[in-house]
């Protein structure tokens, strides 16, 4: 076995932090200093325990770490000492649990530097990346509209003079000066209005929807909306790739959430893929409606990635009707039809954990309406009451525990049968008080 002075701890609580490590190891004859260490923690780790085949959400799985001991006799000491009395750590519920600890096969933890944007003379080392100048790197995490210069110097012209603005996709490392030749969505110097046009078509008027929203409201000065997206690789289409879902979500699943921002047309899993789909929209502005209310949240424990598609429609070869990836949905009732179709925008809303329902009979009593729920995964224990709609008809809410108890609800409850009527959800803003 080959020693080193970082160590792996695996079995630690999801929670914890560095510093609740080094207590942790404190209590020992010989307290180690830790230098630094890096906790590896997974992707959407609250649902790490997910159970792939109940939906139960059991306790948080617990994660590694790597900490650099200050040198290698301590960290074999300390290795020493932990093999000959393992370290134990008490959860809430009165459970314990050992955590393993071995030699990593790193000898040090290193701090992560950006690459280089360059190679031999302009090679920089550690001291010059730590150099403070006069230039921000932003990264701009799932944005919802298009991030342009004008965007971006509205954001940062309260903190001081902008100077020149250039915005890239692909990482170009750390620079020390600003290179601007024309202005534009991309690139601009603010110092110098004089330079030449943007001549790649990028400009704002170039789209008819570059001032409207999906819903023909004004947006803000210098913000286009998302089917406007500027770029070269830029596609507007109906059709949205959803990423990052579980193998188990179907395709009806998927057409009970995303029906809510528009209507449906088809709905595709990629067989090669099974944690991608398409849902193709009967048009790109209920398309971007989907993607700027749905992304980011989740579904099934999972948090969603969404995005335009680079196809303007989900094809189907003929004689595969039968085929349980894809299905076409033009001839189920879709929620906007009619004078719904009307009002697009004026019950849509982002998940809450309030679901409206409606579509039943009168006579439906709201222990009906609990048993129901009860049939599909987390909705049992919810709050029911009944209400009669300005029309006449009656409706009721439903109040989950959290917003995503109440969106796998809605995937999977949304035209299920209640006598002989499909009832229909959609998620509320109103107080259930």
């Amino acid at each position: 076995m080959t020693t080193s002075k970082v160590l792996y701890f695996d079995q630690l609580p999801p929670h914890w932090t560095a510093r609740d490590l080094a207590e942790a190891l404190a209590p020992l004859a010989e307290a180690p200093q830790i230098t630094r260490s890096v906790f590896l923690h997974k992707r959407n780790a609250l649902y790490a325990g997910f159970h792939p085949s109940s939906h139960e959400i059991i306790p948080s799985a617990p994660i590694p770490a790597l900490a650099e001991i200050v040198d290698l006799d301590t960290a074999v000491r300390l290795m020493e000492t932990l093999t000959a009395t393992p370290l134990t750590i008490d959860h809430a519920d009165g459970t314990s649990a050992v955590v393993a600890v071995s030699y990593s096969k790193n000898q040090e933890l290193h701090d992560r530097i950006p690459p280089p944007s360059g190679h031999g003379r302009h090679r920089r080392n550690h001291a010059d990346i730590n150099k403070a100048n006069r230039i921000l790197l932003v990264t701009v995490q799932n944005p919802t509209y298009p991030i342009t210069t004008e965007l971006m110097h509205g954001i940062f012209k309260g903190y001081g003079a902008v100077e020149k603005i250039v915005i890239f996709v692909k990482p170009i490392g750390l620079q020390q000066e600003l290179i601007v030749k024309e202005n534009g969505l991309r690139t601009r110097d603010f110092t110098n209005p004089d330079l030449p046009a943007a001549s790649d078509g990028r400009d704002t008027a170039a789209s008819p929807v570059a001032d409207l929203d999906i819903f023909g409201q004004s947006l803000p000065a210098g913000v286009m909306p998302a089917i406007a997206v500027s770029g070269r690789d830029a596609v507007v289409s109906p059709v949205l790739l959803v990423c990052s879902l579980r193998e188990k979500v179907t395709c009806d699943n998927l057409f009970n959430l995303f029906s809510c921002y528009g209507n449906v047309v088809r709905v595709k899993k990629l067989s090669a893929k099974p944690d991608h789909a398409l849902v193709q929209f009967l048009n790109p502005l209920a398309a971007q409606s989907a993607l700027i209310h749905l992304r980011g949240y989740t579904l099934l424990g999972k948090s969603m990635e969404i995005s335009f598609s680079k196809y303007m429609y989900i094809s189907n070869r003929a004689g595969s009707t039968e085929n349980p990836l894809v299905k076409e949905y033009n001839h189920l009732p879709n929620r906007f039809t009619g004078k719904a179709a009307m009002s697009l925008g004026k019950h849509v809303y982002s998940p809450t954990k309030l679901l409206h329902l409606s579509n039943f009979d009168e006579s439906t009593a709201i222990e009906m309406l609990k048993t129901h729920l009860g049939g599909f995964h987390g909705g049992d224990h919810c709050k029911v009451k009944t209400f009669m709609s300005p029309s006449g008809h009656l409706q009721a809410l439903a109040e989950f525990a959290s917003v995503d108890t109440a969106t796998n609800v809605l995937a999977q409850a949304h035209n299920s049968l209640l006598g002989a009527k499909p009832l229909k959800f959609a998620f509320s803003n109103r107080s259930f008080h």
